[in-house]
This record gives structure tokens, C-alpha cells and sequence, in this order.
């Protein structure tokens, strides 16, 4: 890729520019380091350090003697050992976890176990309430019902009792006329009873006085037939007076 576009732009008889070069340095860099590129100066120099950087590590491990056979079979022995002391380790790890895990899931299962309790005990709590709250809609509908007809009493005897109060009012006005009139009545009759009294008096006055009189001059007393004595006068306008008081 970047090789053929370096020979592309090159020719035997001409240079490449040292701007071709960065521009192509760039591009490089682009691909090979991605997001972690930061240009090509830095990043070139990053990466010979970390080639010089394990070339040494290299150098120094062949003259210690570190890749030779007999060093690479103890380091493999002992890194045979370590693994099987972690898979040891492992499987005593595994075989807790899996003791827990049995633990775990017994109580799992009595979890499960109350959970199915409480669940039954809380279908038959709903179905109580269901129960109480139909015995509540029911009684509802019934106080609701008995209220309609109380109410409904109750204005038939507020009208009733509006009915029998006007009778009543009707009644004592009636009762008031009559007291009245009687009481005119009596007015009249006192006044009646006075008028007789009275006239009695006057006639008895008249009787006394017309015996003395005819004792005494029984000659010049006129006869009957001839005159109306005093005192049947006074019995007439009696009589006279009783008729336009009761008219």
C-alpha cells in the first residue's frame, strides 16, 4: 500500500519531497495506531523506544540464560505445579461454592414454599374482601333504599302534618267566629235579662201601687172592659221589646 504509492510517486530520475513523505507518514500512522496516534514523530519515537526497550530485555535474558532448556523445563515444572495448586485451590473453592449453592437453594425451596403460603393465604384474604365488600354494596343499596323511604315519610307527613295544621288554623277561626258570636249572645241576653228585671220591678211597683189605689177608691176604677190595666201594658211592651232584641 504505502510502499507502491512511495514508488508511484517516485521515479528514477526524481526524489520524493520531504512534505510527500510526512503527508504519507501521516497516513501511515492513521492506519497503524488509530486512536492512539499522536503524529508521526511521536509515535514513531514511542514505538522505537519500545523496540529498543525489549531488544534489551532480549539481550539481557540469552545472557542470563533465561531461554535456555534446562531453565525453561524447571520454570515450566514449577508453572505446572502453581496451575495444578490453583486448580486444587479451584476445585476446593468450586466444591464450598457448590455446598453454598446447595444451602442456598434449600432455602430457596422454603422461600418458595412461604411464598405459595402467603400467596394462598392471600387469595383467601381477597376473597374475603370481595365477600365484605359485596356485604357492604348490599347494605349500602338497603340503607340507601330504607333512606329513600323515610325521606319519602317523612315529606308525605311534613305534608300532612301542613294539611292538619291549616284544618286546624281553619278550626280555631271557625271556633274564634263562633266564641264571638256567642259572646254577642251573651252580650244580649245579659242585656235581655236586665231589661226583664227591670220591667218586673216596674210591674210589681205598678201592682203595689195599683192595690193601694183600688182600695182605697174602688168606685173610680174603670172596668175592664173599658181600659188595659197598667200592668198588662207593661207585660205588652215586655213582650214587644223581647221580639226586636231576638230579631
Amino acid at each position: 500500500g504505502l510502499t507502491t504509492q512511495m514508488l508511484m510517486l517516485s521515479d528514477a530520475n526524481e526524489r520524493i519531497s520531504p512534505q510527500e513523505i510526512e503527508s504519507i507518514a501521516y497516513q501511515a500512522c492513521d492506519k497503524v495506531y488509530k486512536k492512539e496516534d499522536s503524529g508521526p514523530y511521536e509515535s514513531l519515537r514511542d514505538s522505537m523506544n519500545e523496540i529498543i526497550s525489549t531488544l534489551t530485555t532480549i539481550s539481557s535474558s540469552l545472557e542470563t540464560g533465561v531461554y535456555d532448556s534446562t531453565s525453561n523445563e524447571q520454570n515450566l515444572k514449577q508453572t505446572v505445579y502453581l496451575i495444578a495448586e490453583q486448580l486444587k485451590t479451584s476445585m476446593s473453592e468450586s466444591d464450598s461454592i457448590r455446598g453454598r449453592l446447595e444451602l442456598k437453594e434449600e432455602e430457596l425451596l422454603d422461600v418458595k414454599k412461604m411464598l405459595k403460603l402467603k400467596h394462598d393465604e392471600l387469595s383467601e384474604l381477597n376473597i374475603r374482601l370481595s365477600l365484605n365488600e359485596k356485604k357492604i354494596e348490599n347494605l349500602q343499596k338497603e340503607l340507601e333504599e330504607k333512606d329513600s323511604k323515610y325521606k319519602q315519610t317523612l315529606e308525605e307527613s311534613r305534608v300532612d302534618g301542613q294539611k292538619k295544621i291549616k284544618q286546624c288554623e281553619e278550626a280555631m277561626a271557625v271556633l274564634q267566629n263562633d266564641n264571638e258570636q256567642l259572646e254577642r249572645e251573651k252580650s244580649e241576653l245579659k242585656e235581655r235579662l236586665k231589661q226583664l228585671t227591670k220591667n218586673k220591678l216596674v210591674d210589681d211597683l205598678m201592682q203595689n201601687k195599683m192595690g193601694r189605689t183600688s182600695r182605697t177608691s174602688g168606685l173610680l176604677s174603670p172596668t175592664v172592659d173599658e181600659r188595659t190595666s197598667p200592668q198588662r201594658q207593661l207585660s205588652s211592651a215586655s213582650t214587644t221589646s223581647e221580639g226586636n232584641v231576638t230579631s
